[in-house]
């Protein structure tokens, strides 16, 4: 439930984040595959329900197939074959997907027109009914097109709703998703009921490549019975930036004094409730409360919605990572038909050496994808995923990483790149502010899941916004590589951005993926090659220390004193003197950057 109810906050939190990155909005590039989907459970839904009604596409024959005046003739089909077209995706696993299910397929018609539907054959019979919710398995993956569910009580006048519009482009439902819609509003007491699903896409709507939209399945249809009270918590939000951003890892200078809390309510229920209210819990790794607060929401009709956005001072956090608890309450809570739904639990983390969109390794669960080399038409080498960062303070960035996924191979390559955001919003990737040599991807990376580029020297960043980029470069596909995308929590869509080589282009993305800020100055000791030819002598040392290297070339050096402080920063090209005089006596970290690899010397300093 909390993936379900989390994705409906989605056109809320790109709202909220607009104005934090730029007007602009960007493009979408289709996607030719999609690693590690989540495949998802279907669970039974409030089985102490009545089942008013039920199909479940054994029988084509139970339905009727069509078109709405104006679109071209291409139909639902209802069988047990899936979709087939140029950018196919996997059947359906619904509950009885062996004995049939109802397919759209977008892609296999690709282009025109698309308006199609599939209606029950015969009425049902709603007259005893007050309230009614329509269940129903589904797999849809999004693009363009969109996706609803029309009522009729005449077989000719149509109510319509829509449905996955908070599905983000290039990405899917969970395989399969239990969906279900309050249709009391349409059908309450209604001797006569028809049903439909229909598909609509078109390209004087949404531009050229419309029409080409992927597919919808539809399986395990139910009609049944609306409870008189039943509350659902949409949504929970949590937002260091006060814009809609949910940063999975934030470092403690870069928190603001005022968090963003947001949530969303729904009347499930055929009742009022009255005395709505929503708690925030947030808690330490050692369970300690840091925020206990209610927020009154006043009274809900039946099917309304009910939102909360709050701005809420909160300080003093420490690293670590953060449990956030919302729950929804009334005075009617000990009559809701299922409480389960009244709660969702978030996580973020405060963490002072990676600034991370992703939430890999802190959230309770993570529904991951993710994108790269056989991802796009002609983009083999160039792709580039880029990242939104705000700056509250001015930070020294040491390098970018990228969390690697299934399927990437050693040999392959990277780049990173830090790019003021106005360079990006003009598709301008020629001219970082800052970009590493060429990175290649070890067998070493390849078991650790990440790698990492440095910035030689490292940048001293202003305050404000920046996006964070990593190319990929896979020699032709000879040696794939692919990057994690976190589509746990919905971001606004310039949150994290695509550019296309071949396009020339930044495209949408809307999603998290996992190219991260490195702000610790040890920062990829591991990754990279150990520098050699490099020696600094003498240690102990009365402040002059000397320099000497095998290797050419500029090399950045950064002392750092024992808490992690960097204290003094140098470049040297061959040999030369480094005077560490004007420090306080004690030890301190040494580290050298050079485009052969790194090295860290402790120095004692008397």
């Amino acid at each position: 439930m909390m993936k379900q109810t989390l994705l409906l906050g989605a056109g809320l939190v790109v709202a909220l984040g607009a104005s934090a990155q730029s007007g602009r909005e960007f493009p979408i590039r289709k996607m030719r595959s999609n690693l590690q989907q989540d495949p998802g459970v279907a669970v039974p839904y409030r089985p102490d329900r009545a089942v008013i009604w039920s199909d479940d596409f054994s029988n084509a024959s139970t339905w009727t197939a069509g078109i709405v005046a104006g679109s071209d003739n291409d139909n639902w089909v209802v069988g047990t074959n899936g979709p087939s077209g140029p950018f196919a995706i996997p059947n359906i696993a619904s509950t009885s997907a062996a004995n049939g299910f109802a397919l759209y397929d977008s892609d296999l018609f690709c282009g025109g027109n698309q308006n199609a539907f599939l209606a029950m054959a015969s009425p049902i019979d709603l007259s005893a009914y007050p309230g009614a919710v329509l269940q129903f398995e589904q797999y849809f993956r999004a693009y363009y097109g969109e996706c609803y569910v029309d009522v009729s009580v005449d077989g000719f006048n149509w109510t319509e709703f829509q449905v996955n519009a908070d599905v983000a482009v290039n990405t899917s439902t969970t395989n399969p998703e239990l969906y279900s819609l309050d249709i009391t509003s349409a059908v309450a007491n209604q001797a006569n009921v028809w049903i439909r699903f229909r598909y609509y896409s078109s390209n004087t709507v949404h531009g050229q490549n419309a029409g080409c939209d992927y597919a919808w399945m539809v399986d395990d249809v139910s009609v049944i019975e609306l409870e008189p009270y039943d509350l659902v918590l949409n949504y929970g939000v949590i937002s260091h930036t006060g814009t809609g951003e949910e940063y999975g890892r934030v470092p403690t200078n870069q928190l603001n004094s005022d968090m963003e809390l947001g949530a969303q309510v729904k009347n499930f229920g055929s009742l009022d409730q009255t005395g709505l209210a929503v708690q925030i819990v947030i808690t330490d790794a050692a369970s300690t409360t840091v925020l206990d607060q209610s927020f009154d929401l006043g009274d809900l009709a039946p099917g309304a919605l009910a939102d909360l956005d709050e701005l809420v001072p909160l300080s003093g956090l420490t690293p670590g990572i953060y449990d956030v608890v919302f729950t929804v309450s009334s005075n009617e809570s000990g009559g809701d038909a299922n409480p389960t739904d009244n709660t969702i639990t978030r996580q973020f983390a405060v963490d002072d050496d990676e600034y991370a969109l992703d939430g890999i390794d802190v959230y309770d669960s993570n529904e991951l994808s993710s994108m790269g080399s056989t991802s796009f038409e002609g983009a083999a080498d160039g792709l580039e995923i880029l990242v939104y960062y705000e700056l509250r303070q001015a930070a020294t960035v040491y390098g970018v990483s990228a969390e690697l996924a299934n399927g990437s191979e050693a040999n392959s390559a990277v780049i990173v790149s830090i790019f003021d955001t106005t360079q990006v919003i003009n598709d301008n990737l020629n001219s970082p502010i800052a970009q590493s040599d060429v990175v290649n991807v070890t067998t070493a990376n390849i078991a650790a899941g990440r790698v990492v580029g440095l910035f030689v020297p490292p940048v001293d960043l202003p305050a404000g916004g920046y996006y964070a980029s990593v190319r990929l470069l896979s020699a032709a596909n000879e040696y794939d590589i692919f990057v994690l995308d976190d589509v746990t929590v919905p971001q606004p869509g310039n949150a994290s951005l695509i550019y296309d080589p071949v396009d020339q282009t930044v495209f949408g993305n809307g999603n998290a993926s996992a190219v991260r800020l490195q702000l610790n100055p040890t920062v990829g000791i591991q990754e990279q090659p150990e520098l050699t030819g490099v020696s600094m002598f003498p240690n102990p040392t009365n402040g002059i220390l000397r320099f000497n290297t095998t290797q050419s070339g500029n090399h950045a050096i950064t002392v750092i004193d024992v808490v992690g402080n960097q204290v003094m920063t140098d470049r040297l090209n061959g040999n030369g003197t480094i005077d560490l005089s004007g420090l306080a006596r004690g030890v301190y970290m040494v580290r050298v950057d050079h485009a052969n690899g790194s090295m860290v010397q402790r120095v004692t300093l008397d």
